[in-house]
């Protein structure tokens, strides 16, 4: 009964291996080459996209203004893309010229700044909203099973809500590329402090937080680079009867590029599209999904699969990371 005996974690169970070190064997396995793709020999190493964060305003609330909300918007979107595959310039380096066109809406698309580039890209968020009230709540009686009840006590209920706009400007031409809308909150039950600053302030740092960790993987997408698929290996876990085959491939993408272990990427390869009257386009056709394990290095990665995913796969086929199938 191998079903009841992995569900004791005896031994002959198998797991996900989370790198090539946890392989009760493993052997190389030569890999196809996709027709018509050249394999490069190295990782894309070009220099990272240089990024500055320009802190926003808080807004009109003088709760927001209190709370310093600017200021923790501006340090959660560095934390967010932070060794992400971007390169963080310090705000306070901008030209002042630069930083003023920055913040007025009304300059982007336009340029009139002549001075050195300091920055690729540039995050320029936005407070549209910030609102914190805290209602009371009386007790409440509440039916658990037939003439049984449980006490839900009289509290406060503490709520903040934050909603941005994160402009992505291209430097210096003052392009703007896209515009992501985020909104967060943050709550918390009290039973004896009613409304106050000091509760209000740190849920609406905390709901500043929580918009951009939701807008996080949308600006990822912006500088997420692609490798390669350059080698394989099988992987055997476990012994017999419960023994578990998986295929490792070694991809041309590490940490410089912004994986990160456990990160999710998906292998595509790309076929010209041509149709009469249409002008020809290059299209993304999905292989399969892959894990990155903790065999990471600066420039390569060994990603796991299962075998039924890898029998697509090709030498040479893309990869990039999917940073919306993980979250931080």
């Amino acid at each position: 009964m191998p079903l009841v005996l992995c569900g004791l974690a005896l031994t002959g169970c198998a797991s996900a291996p989370q790198s090539l070190q946890q392989c009760t064997a493993v052997q190389d396995v030569p890999l196809v080459q996709r027709a018509g793709v050249e394999i490069a020999e190295r990782a894309d190493e070009s220099a990272l996209p240089k990024l500055v964060v320009v802190e926003p305003g808080a807004g009109s609330s003088s709760l927001a203004q209190r709370a310093h909300l600017g200021q923790s918007v501006a340090g959660a979107l560095r934390q967010a893309v932070a060794q992400r595959g971007v390169e963080l310039i310090d705000s306070g380096t901008l030209p002042p010229v630069l930083a003023q066109q920055l913040r007025t809406a009304e300059a982007l698309g336009t340029s009139t700044y002549q001075g050195p580039q300091v920055a690729n890209f540039a995050f320029v968020p936005e407070v549209t909203m910030a609102e914190y009230d805290a209602p009371f709540q009386d007790a409440l009686r509440v039916p658990i099973k037939g003439e049984l009840v449980t006490v839900v006590p009289a509290q406060f209920k503490h709520r903040a809500q934050v909603r941005l706009n994160i402009r992505i400007v291209e430097m210096p031409s003052m392009k703007l590329l896209r515009t992501v809308r985020a909104s967060g909150e943050a709550k918390e039950s009290d039973g004896g402090r009613a409304r106050n600053d000091e509760t209000g302030a740190t849920l609406m740092r905390r709901a500043a937080a929580d918009a951009v960790q939701k807008a996080r993987d949308e600006l990822l997408q912006m500088f997420k680079r692609r490798g390669q698929v350059v080698a394989r290996r099988d992987c055997r876990v476990g012994s017999f009867p419960t023994a578990e085959e998986h295929v490792m491939l070694l991809i041309s993408m590490g940490s410089e590029q912004g994986l990160a272990a456990g990160d999710q990427i998906e292998i595509y390869l790309e076929e010209e599209f041509q149709a009469p009257g249409v002008a020809p386009r290059m299209d993304r056709k999905l292989l399969a999904s892959a894990t990155v394990t903790s065999d990471l290095r600066e420039h390569d990665a060994w990603v796991r699969l299962s075998r039924q995913a890898a029998s697509k796969v090709r030498g040479g086929d893309f990869v990039a990371v999917t940073y919306a199938a993980r979250r931080r």
